[in-house]
């Protein structure tokens, strides 16, 4: 249940855990590095092996990652051991870095590294959690034994939580939507092609040994597996594919109890509503109707041993993570080795660390912050983004293909953005949650204490200081209800962001950051919000048909990129990702010339480079990066982010800035002759 679940756009695709083998041999400058580059490349044939070339060549992928960026991978590195040491202290009763919840904190992370206790006590929690399923005997019970689930953080049959109302910024309204399935996405039940059947062959197969490390015996076991596939099946089959699910107008029916109950006139909402501990919310938005409207075929086609099958599964898959290590080596086998391509599970302390930074994140955020972010920095990426402002503002007075009212509209919702910098000013309390020695009760605790504050909001006002990442989290994201960019501290850091480092490699790579989340506000799901949050239609038709046109032209630019044989990048799925990213490039290149224009040139010192050049350099290597096979074709099949090689590649061959800047003749793989521009 997240609050921000339908509409928040999040910006940088990275993985969530990282391994120490590969480290940064940064430059004297702090961002650029000569070392990560292949000078013997041609820029003008092929940028990102230019840029990266040294990088990749002498960069092992960590035995515990499917992905390690450069910049990203790094960075997290850096956080999670921070975070580590803070906790480490917590453990042992050292409170020297001030937090009102140090005990707790310090209690999670032992019972995650007590491997004794995890065996032990998190199998009776796991028990203990299977329980009511295995005591159901009438499908009329399973509203509440679903909104049960919901609560402790276990998606089965669909989804609920608190979200703002699109067309009413001022309401947060209950919202309903697809979810359930075991296996990332719908495509992954539908599709005929070998690797597919393959993948759910080992699905299956994973299903059955996780069943019987519960206790089922092997016959229980495989019929089990059978009925979980049976279910996911049918429910796949209406579920709405990954590149369908990016565009909020298509996600946007809101109704009252009387519309949900004609979706799904089976099922006991009240009796849901009532379990969740909540009054029946006056407005509902059902995300996903046709999907509603099947739950109906789900639950009466379904015998009640299958359903029981499926809802056990997904709190024995739900809590494997979090298990001894028989149930921890069958999830990663599973989700790590053949979903992801890893070829070793992370150390367990990080394992650990980001335990407990998902279930207590602004409590660890807040010791995060006195260790790792300074007011120095605050300040100088609040003068980076006013530059960014600037440089948008300039830029939308120069398109052509904007109309004056259009424009007039634009530069008004640029004037409402609001930002957030590095941490929150009113910091989330966990007075109320319970610390036991049992791993997966604390986090089925921290879970429920934070899905019920959230529901809790349902008919009231957003509070517009609330944040949707944690002060930690190496990422940045754009918020279209409340026209907010947020940067979290834990992406402000080197070698992303360096107080030490000259304005040619922060504007290339934070500064591109900056760039790619002010643009997606105008991206094509932004660009659907007005400056005040609402979800309406401020373009004229004509600018509008223009738009469409020139974002069908990068869609049909990045379905060309071709990562592995067979494997294509969907422009439909990545489209909102890629025009962010075309702008931020744009963006935070204009701001560079502004705040440069009264110095004297940039010398080449770094690599023979020239200040622009070591500009765009910045922005590629925060994108080099190495991948397993299996994490490509996942990243590809539904990730909105295009692969790191083609956001640079896909973003430089379209700016003209870039071509000058290495002198790139026109017709060259760099410099096509026909260019993609929106921004």
């Amino acid at each position: 249940m997240n609050t921000k679940s339908l509409i928040a756009v999040i910006c940088l695709f990275l993985t969530q855990s990282v391994g120490a083998q590969a480290a940064w041999q940064g430059s004297s400058d702090g961002v650029v590095d000569p070392a990560a580059m292949d000078q013997t490349m041609n820029p003008c044939q092929d940028f990102y092996q230019y840029a990266c070339g040294g990088w990749l060549k002498n960069t092992q992928l960590p035995s515990d990652q499917s992905s390690w960026a450069r910049s990203f991978s790094v960075i997290h590195e850096q956080n999670l051991n921070t975070l580590k040491n803070i906790l480490t202290d917590y453990s042992k009763g050292d409170f020297s870095t001030p937090s009102p919840y140090a005990a707790k904190l310090g209690s999670y992370y032992t019972s995650c590294m007590d491997s004794t206790a995890v065996e032990k006590q998190t199998f009776r929690t796991l028990r203990a959690q299977l329980a009511p399923i295995n005591k159901l005997n009438n499908k009329n019970q399973l509203p509440q034994l679903l909104a049960h689930l919901h609560l402790a953080g276990i998606s089965t049959v669909f989804g609920f939580s608190a979200g703002v109302d699109l067309k009413n910024p001022d309401l947060i309204t209950g919202q309903l939507f697809q979810g359930g399935l075991g296996l990332p996405d719908s495509t992954y039940y539908l599709k005929t092609d070998v690797e597919s059947q393959k993948i759910r062959d080992q699905y299956q197969d994973h299903i059955v040994k996780l069943f019987a490390l519960s206790g089922y015996n092997l016959a229980e076991a495989h019929q089990a597996a059978v009925d979980v596939m049976k279910v996911e099946t049918a429910m796949a089959r209406k579920s709405l594919p990954p590149e369908e699910l990016q565009d909020p107008a298509k996600l946007y029916y809101p109704g009252d109890l009387a519309y949900v109950i004609s979706l799904s006139p089976h099922f006991n909402w009240s009796g849901y509503f009532g379990e969740l501990g909540i009054a029946v919310p006056g407005v509902i938005n059902v995300a996903t109707p046709q999907y509603m409207e099947a739950i109906n075929g789900f639950l009466d086609h379904a015998s009640l041993a299958e359903i029981k099958s499926y809802l056990s599964w997904h709190v024995i898959s739900g809590s494997a993570s979090l298990m001894g290590p028989d149930f921890y080596e069958e999830y990663f086998d599973f989700e790590g080795k053949k979903l992801s391509g890893r070829k070793a599970p992370s150390p367990r302390w990080k394992v650990c660390v980001n335990v407990v930074s998902g279930g207590m994140g602004e409590a660890l955020g807040q010791a995060y912050v006195q260790k790792a972010f300074s007011q120095q920095a605050k300040d100088r990426v609040t003068a980076l983004i006013v530059k960014l402002e600037e440089a948008f503002k300039n830029n939308l007075a120069t398109l052509d293909w904007l109309d004056d009212s259009t424009r007039l509209a634009a530069q008004e919702k640029l004037s409402q953005i609001t930002l957030k910098i590095g941490y929150p000013n009113k910091w989330k309390k966990y007075d109320q949650l319970t610390i036991t020695d049992s791993l997966l009760q604390n986090t089925i605790n921290s879970r429920m204490l934070e899905n019920k504050r959230q529901l809790a909001q349902i008919g009231g006002k957003p509070d517009p200081s609330e944040w949707y990442m944690t002060p930690q989290t190496v990422n940045a994201y754009y918020d279209p209800n409340m026209n907010q960019i947020n940067f979290p501290a834990g992406i402000l850091q080197s070698p992303f962001f360096s107080n030490g480092a000259g304005d040619a490699s922060n504007y290339g790579a934070i500064g591109m950051v900056i760039g790619h989340e002010l643009t997606h506000g105008f991206d094509t799901a932004g660009s659907q919000f007005d400056g005040h949050g609402v979800m309406r239609d401020w373009w004229s038709p004509q600018v509008k048909d223009l738009f469409q046109q020139k974002a069908s032209c990068l869609e049909n630019q990045y379905n060309a990129y071709e990562p592995l044989p067979g494997v294509k990048v969907n422009g439909k799925l990545t489209i909102t990702e890629n025009i962010a990213d075309q702008g931020g490039l744009k963006l935070a290149y204009a701001a560079f010339k502004l705040a440069t224009a009264n110095q004297k040139p940039v010398p080449s010192v770094i690599a023979g480079l020239s200040g622009d050049q070591q500009f765009f350099v910045a922005m590629s290597q925060m994108w080099c990066s190495k991948q397993t096979d299996q994490g490509l074709k996942s990243q590809v099949r539904g990730d909105p982010h295009s692969p790191a090689k083609y956001r640079v590649i896909g973003s430089m061959v379209n700016s003209e800035d870039f071509a000058k800047a290495f002198s790139c003749a026109p017709g060259t793989p760099m410099a096509p002759k026909n260019r993609c521009s929106i921004w």
